[in-house]
């Protein structure tokens, strides 16, 4: 092959032009990279030598190893295809890794990790003249190492080369492969013979004892934890380990992981510190993962106890398991590629948490309107997900592990949804509160923080949010949950409760007493209420707080005129057992307790956020369909999403969506009859959601009563036992 005069760099035809870097004839790489490598444009050509092969010398330390060559749309290309797969073919059985060649052909773009894209062009970034151009396109950095791994190229031919003779053609076509793949050229000979790599011989007909040699050294070897028995451990406290999974192989015997691994897999062992539910998840890492989770002590005598491919409707690659276990018992844990993939992982394992609670006054954390704790304004998307700091922050101490919070979307530009979640685990497919376009809408969310004491709230539409914390958890302090049938306490309308048949009137501040009625113990150091505005001729707000501190400038509930809306309360009590309400507006209230917290109950153990039914989907449900007015729905909660058996209670976000008409819907265990209070109202086509801090009946159930026909959707978010 004919190698021209070095040209100055040149940009290729693409949708964002990327200026590249010659290192030698026929062999390039994108000023990106260079970058990447810390080096500046143009840099000089460092190369290592090994029997009968050059490679870049501190570049990188492998490729990626697995490999689909596809066709770039261009003239004659299709005549590649031959050549193509009996280079695939060669190179799996050089490498052991994979190399396949797609079908079809694909516009001008950029090749994806784990693609080389070939293509017919007589002008390249090598220049013209020339009969092939090659070499890497994106790199990725090991974290263990600090070296870079290939994880694409791209290769051109030249259009004279389609008349080559068929050998001629072959050697061209694997030329450049080796390049993509990270080979340089290679000028000596080597056990007597020119290798494929030289730079203007066509003596090879294909890869040499020399050209083996080297791509052998720039396949990525196998992990040190490929094998079930070199597992990397991982501390009782959990933790997050990054690696390279590059190289992981399937040994003799290892299972297919719930059936979704089907690649090579890592593993990790953890020892269970307590019992309870330990989630592990991938988020973060590079490509599509499975989690699996097994008890037994060799490859070939391993019990699953859970596994999972895509851990998000959203994001969907990464994977998120939640899963019972018994202090003391090792597990071993499985990382694999879905359909074969592989790339940098990131496993992280989050122990079991039982966490007292510590009510709080209501303490502003973010308001976006005017830039308090987040000065970026609206958010909205992936791209703009909001970072909250709860440990650490506004008097909450740094071992914080579970967050209480009023969040509340202001002016959303359409209908959407908002999710909470700990930042290490992203649940962007399940909701925390829904909205209409332009409306005020608050919820409380019961979340556990990340190990850096942060939650995400994202929102599908652009809107203001609002973030009030009104408690939290820690392991070692705080006091325990005991769940009540819902008891009415307060309802203006009629005088039931406390007495009081008037509204609440503006700016008027009511003290409501909540220890010692509706089954709340005296000393009860705070409360669970569902609180529900109605009959309002104005929109406004309530606050609830403990009456021996000052009003806070939080909303608890937030509601329209004309509007019955509730929105489920924790507050604080003070010594007295009493709560202040104030009302921005006139206003009915109706407050029903559904429990409190004070010793001697069930320690809170906070989750990520997971859907427990959508009768949308038939997600939980015995079939597809909407709840039918005046029925009633048995949803199984123990044993699902992380929630063991023997919970009493469970944290519980109930949304109804596509209601026929106004009605309201009711969350109460199976095993009670059913309370007079509601938990949510709603309108006919309206999406609305309130959290429920329910009991659970003896078989772990809880059911659901809609006035209206209605989808019903339930995400569960922690428990109490």
């Amino acid at each position: 092959m004919a190698a021209e005069p070095e040209p100055p760099s040149l940009v290729p035809e693409e949708a964002t032009p990327t200026e590249w870097v010659l290192v030698e004839d026929d062999f390039v790489v994108p000023a990106s990279v260079a970058e990447q490598l810390g080096a500046a444009t143009g840099f000089e050509r460092q190369v290592a030598n090994g029997p009968g092969f050059t490679v870049m010398d501190t570049v990188w330390e492998s490729n990626r190893g697995g490999y689909v060559l596809r066709l770039e749309t261009s003239p004659g290309v299709e005549s590649l295809r031959p050549n193509l797969e009996l280079a695939a073919a060669r190179l799996s059985q050089i490498t052991g890794g994979s190399f396949t060649l797609a079908s079809g052909q694909r516009e001008d773009t950029e090749p994806l990790q784990g693609e080389i894209l070939v293509t017919v062009s007589a002008s390249s970034p090598c220049g013209t003249g020339i009969a092939g151009c090659g070499g890497p396109r994106q790199l990725v950095q090991n974290p263990g190492t600090g070296g870079f791994v290939m994880v694409s190229g791209m290769v051109w031919i030249d259009p004279s080369v389609l008349g080559y003779p068929t050998g001629a053609r072959q050697h061209v076509v694997e030329h450049e492969l080796g390049h993509a793949l990270g080979l340089s050229h290679h000028s000596a000979t080597f056990e007597g013979r020119y290798q494929l790599m030289h730079p203007s011989r066509y003596d090879a007909p294909t890869f040499e004892s020399g050209d083996i040699n080297g791509l052998r050294a720039l396949h990525p070897r196998p992990p040190a934890n490929d094998a079930f028995a070199a597992a990397t451990n991982i501390g009782a406290a959990g933790g997050v380990v990054s690696q390279v999974a590059f190289g992981a192989t399937r040994e003799a015997g290892e299972p297919a992981h719930g059936g979704f691994g089907a690649g090579g897999s890592v593993w990790y062992t953890w020892t269970a510190p307590s019992t309870g539910v330990v989630e592990i998840n991938t988020a973060g890492s590079d490509g599509d993962t499975v989690v699996a989770v097994y008890t037994g002590g060799s490859v070939g005598s391993l019990t699953l106890v859970g596994a999972n491919d895509d851990g998000d409707a959203v994001l969907g690659r990464f994977s998120r398991l939640l899963v019972p276990v018994t202090q003391g018992t090792t597990y071993r844990i499985a990382v694999d590629g879905a359909g074969g993939g592989s790339g940098i992982l990131r496993t992280r394992v989050v122990p079991p948490s039982r966490s007292g609670f510590t009510p709080m006054r209501p303490t502003r954390l973010v308001d976006t309107r005017d830039g308090t704790g987040y000065s970026g304004g609206r958010i909205g998307g992936v791209a703009e997900v909001l970072q909250v700091q709860v440990a650490g922050n506004v008097g909450i101490p740094t071992t914080a592990r579970a967050a209480v919070m009023n969040v509340t979307v202001v002016a959303p530009d359409a209908s959407g949804y908002l999710s909470v979640y700990p930042c290490d685990s992203p649940v962007l497919g399940s909701s925390s509160l829904n909205y209409g376009a332009g409306e005020t809408i608050p919820n409380l969310v019961v979340t556990r923080t990340d190990g850096n004491g942060r939650v995400c709230v994202y929102s599908k539409a652009g809107a203001h949010v609002v973030v009030d914390i009104v408690g939290y958890g820690d392991d070692s302090s705080g006091s325990d949950y005991v769940p009540l049938q819902p008891a009415r306490i307060l309802d203006t309308r009629n005088g039931a409760g406390a007495g009081r048949s008037t509204p609440l009137r503006a700016g008027e501040t009511w003290m409501l007493r909540v220890g010692g009625t509706g089954g709340v113990a005296q000393g009860a150091v705070a409360a669970v209420m569902n609180v529900t505005a109605t009959r309002s001729q104005r929109a406004g707000y309530v606050t609830v707080w403990p009456c021996n501190h000052q009003r806070p400038t939080a909303a608890s509930l937030n509601f329209a005129a004309g509007q019955t809306f509730p929105n489920l309360v924790v507050s604080g009590l003070d010594s007295a057992g009493m709560v202040c309400i104030y009302a921005h507006t006139d206003v009915h209230l109706i407050v029903d307790v559904n429990g409190y917290f004070a010793t001697g109950g069930g320690r809170l153990t906070p989750l990520t956020p997971s859907r427990l039914l959508d009768t949308r989907d038939g997600t939980g449900a015995s079939a597809v369909g909407a709840l039918g007015a005046g029925g009633t729905l048995v949803v199984d909660v123990w044993g699902r999403s992380g929630v063991p058996s023997g919970a009493d209670s469970a944290v519980l976000n109930l949304a109804v969506t596509q209601p026929a008409g106004s009605g309201f819907i009711t969350m109460w265990p199976c095993d009670q009859p059913r309370p007079v209070a509601a938990n949510l109202n709603f309108v006919g086509g309206e999406t609305v959601a309130n959290l429920v801090m329910s009991d659970l009946d003896a078989q772990g159930r809880v059911c659901v009563y809609s006035l209206t026909t209605t989808h019903v959707v339930v995400d569960v978010s922690g428990y109490t036992s």
